[in-house]
């Protein structure tokens, strides 16, 4: 939804801000908002407290640890935005979580580890988003046709 928006950060940050204010127990709303922060302003503190909230709503989303952690890049605090970058692209690996991974790493003058991080298309995660949905499906068939729940 961010991208989207990105070329009226003024609108969509605002946009955001109502959204926050209809429903804020949603982690994404929060996260958005931190990404158009640091991705669109210069106001990082603003983005982290943002991002802060996103993260105690949902602590382990892959796309809320990024976006903290790039804040945290964003502020210069490149061993804090390490681990929780590493932490959501360990969790679902995605092209700009990759890239963020990379630029951090970088940034703390570790080039093998920035070398060695995997480069992710958008037809892996097509794939991945298809696999992970027959494996729910089998699952749900298993579940209904045998009332056998399997793991």
């Amino acid at each position: 939804a961010v991208t989207s928006l990105n070329k009226k950060p003024k609108e969509a940050i605002n946009l955001y801000k109502q959204y926050i204010k209809l429903d804020n127990t949603n982690a994404y709303g929060y996260n958005d908002l931190a990404y158009l922060y640091a991705e669109q302003t210069h106001d990082y503190l603003t983005a982290l407290k943002y991002a802060t909230k996103a993260y105690k709503i949902a602590p382990l989303d892959p796309n809320v640890l990024d976006t903290l952690g790039w804040v945290y890049y964003k502020l210069g605090n490149y061993n804090q935005a390490l681990i929780y970058v590493k932490a959501g692209f360990e969790i679902q690996a995605n092209p700009i979580a990759a890239n963020h991974l990379v630029t951090i790493y970088k940034a703390l003058k570790q080039d093998d580890l920035a070398n060695a991080v995997p480069q992710i298309n958008d037809e892996q995660i097509n794939q991945q988003v298809l696999q992970d949905v027959l494996d729910n499906l089998v699952k749900y068939l298993f579940q209904q046709h045998f009332g056998i729940e399997l793991q």
